[in-house]
């Protein structure tokens, strides 16, 4: 009788799937919360008639009352919990202190910090001030309702905010050499950057906040940028993140 043979069985296949789950993106936001008042009036009132800048400070002082920031401060803290982003740029995020005479003392209670504002909104979000810049600061008369005749000091800043998962290193800042000075030297309008390094997905990156000069000013603006391409921006290695309020127009060829 013929040997008995066993059905052959179906070949058996073995597949290996592999998943592979994308990181996060890395998330970046940039704002100009904007001073709240035409602050040119100031400081055009200092190059043409400095008689008129108490008046014009006055005015200045009357926008940025009722531009709000308190408000406008609490809609981007609503932006940033929102969206979480790993680092927030700031420009324009003063600090104005009422002050009984030009050079003191302070009035704490009158105090308008914005940066602390912004943060009292963030409370309870998982972020901190990486960095924070001081620009330009200037001294000013005006008059409160209640008090009379006070001085105001504005000084411009910058800052930078991190999310507390991102693993920052080295921070580092400056003002730019390129400036402008009013009023015989008494004024300095001075524009500055914030580095903060940081490493994320193994990869470093450099962020760099900066406020340019405005377009007033071409020659100290052009100086700004040769600045911060050839000394603030050359040789970072990684990956390199330029935030800001640039307000730069290329000249002509």
């Amino acid at each position: 009788a013929a040997p008995k043979t066993r059905p052959t069985s179906p070949p058996i296949y073995i597949f290996r799937v592999m998943i592979f789950r994308a990181s996060p993106p890395l998330k970046i936001m940039t704002r100009n919360m904007y001073i709240g008042g035409d602050v040119g009036l100031v400081f055009g009132a200092a190059m043409t008639d400095p008689g008129t800048i108490a008046d014009a400070a006055q005015e200045v002082w009357n926008q940025i009352q009722a531009t709000n920031f308190p408000e406008r401060a609490g809609a981007l803290a609503q932006e940033i919990a929102r969206n979480q982003p790993h680092l927030v740029g700031i420009q324009e995020i003063p600090l104005f202190e009422i002050m009984a005479g030009p050079t003191g003392p302070v009035m704490e209670d009158l105090v308008q910090d914005n940066l602390a504002i912004l943060m009292a909104y963030l409370a309870g979000e998982p972020y901190d001030v990486a960095a924070v810049l001081a620009n330009t600061s200037a001294t000013f008369p005006i008059s409160l309702a209640g008090l009379g005749d006070v001085y105001i000091r504005f000084t411009d800043r910058i800052a930078v905010l991190v999310r507390d998962d991102l693993e920052t290193g080295a921070v580092t800042s400056g003002n730019y050499a390129a400036g402008s000075s009013l009023m015989g030297g008494l004024l300095e309008i001075k524009r500055g950057w914030l580095h903060v390094a940081a490493e994320f997905n193994g990869v470093p990156y450099h962020f760099v906040n900066t406020h340019l000069e405005v377009q007033t000013f071409p020659t100290i603006q052009a100086g700004q940028v040769a600045e911060l391409l050839e000394s603030v921006l050359h040789g970072l290695d990684g990956v390199t993140v330029l935030m800001g309020c640039l307000l730069y127009t290329s000249p002509s060829p």
